[in-house]
C-alpha cells in the first residue's frame, strides 16, 4: 500500500511540478514581450505585440478535468492533508 502511495506522489508531483513550469514561462514571455520596446514599432506590430501581451495575462497552466490548476502550491496542500 506505501509503494502505491509513494508512485501516486510522485506521479503526481511530475504533473504539478510541469505545471508550475508552464505558468512561470507564461509570465516570463509576457514580461519578455513588455519589455521589448514593443511601443517604438509599427501600427502592425504594435497590434501583434499587444495582443500577445493581453493573452500573456491569462493564467496558463496543467488543468486538472478543468477543475483547478496544478502547481506546486497544491502539491504541497494535498500532501498536508494526506499526512
Amino acid at each position: 500500500m506505501f509503494l502505491l502511495f509513494l508512485f501516486v506522489s510522485i506521479e503526481t508531483f511530475g504533473y504539478c511540478y510541469l505545471g508550475t513550469q508552464l505558468s512561470q514561462e507564461s509570465i516570463n514571455v509576457g514580461q519578455a514581450l513588455y519589455a521589448s520596446g514593443w511601443h517604438e514599432y509599427d501600427v502592425q506590430m504594435r497590434k501583434h505585440i499587444s495582443f500577445m501581451i493581453m493573452r500573456s495575462q491569462r493564467r496558463v497552466g496543467l488543468t486538472a478535468a478543468k477543475f483547478c490548476f496544478v502547481d506546486m502550491e497544491k502539491f504541497g496542500a494535498v500532501c498536508a492533508i494526506s499526512l
